[in-house]
């Protein structure tokens, strides 16, 4: 389901062609015409609550 959700938000960035200005305000930027992610400095983990609806 999360691949799904990652998926369509890339789809719609590119449809909406606002994928450049996207990635560069997360961080992202370009090398040699590719996109390089930020570097990770810090990873945690957290519990957190979702409520189920039915």
């Amino acid at each position: 389901m999360f691949a799904e959700a990652v998926e369509a938000f890339f789809e719609e960035l590119e449809a909406m062609g606002t994928m450049d200005a996207v990635l560069k305000s997360l961080g992202w930027t370009k090398s040699k015409g590719k996109f390089v992610p930020p570097q990770v400095v810090e990873q945690s983990l957290m519990n957190i609550m979702v409520p189920a609806f039915a």
